[in-house]
């Protein structure tokens, strides 16, 4: 009997995409079917509970990968995900098909931008051998989570009483 190798095979040594789609994918289904449980479905708040959890959940799901390919993989998955729910509740409330695309092409132009913001803070800080730069993607993701829901709730707080 022969030992077990400690490391990948050389054709999958590189698989960090395929980790990110995957991720990427799963969490978008989970994230919509969560919120289509949550809410009654094929209502508003499916949309917009999906919208908030993805950018919660998204920023930090993308940055823990090195590559921009793994990165935008998530991004893409995880809209394409929770896109594949919204469109099983299309016939059921009236949505149209063509709305839901076009959901989802917000959905997916807000994710890529979130992850954008947190990957230029992440850049900002120095070398990697800093003493700053342990931190930074923890810093840019709370950054951006912060800022992602002070615009999704800004008609709540900025409405006058």
């Amino acid at each position: 009997m022969g030992e077990v190798p400690h490391r990948l095979p050389a054709p999958l040594k590189n698989l960090e995409w395929l980790q990110g789609a995957c991720i990427g994918l799963f969490g978008g289904l989970l994230i919509a079917r969560l919120c289509a449980g949550a809410v009654q479905p094929g209502s508003l708040g499916l949309y917009l509970g999906t919208i908030f959890l993805v950018a919660i959940i998204g920023p930090p799901a993308a940055m823990a990968f090195a590559q921009w390919r793994a990165r935008v993989l998530v991004a893409i998955m995880l809209t394409l995900g929770s896109g594949a729910i919204w469109l099983s509740y299309t016939s059921d409330n009236g949505v149209h098909v063509a709305e839901c695309l076009r959901c989802m092409a917000v959905l997916m132009a807000f994710v890529i931008g979130l992850m954008g913001a947190a990957t230029f803070l992440e850049s900002l800080g120095g070398a990697e051998s800093s003493a700053l730069y342990r931190g930074r993607g923890t810093v840019a993701v709370g950054t951006i989570q912060a800022v992602a829901m002070a615009y999704l709730t800004w008609p709540i707080w900025l409405a006058p009483v």
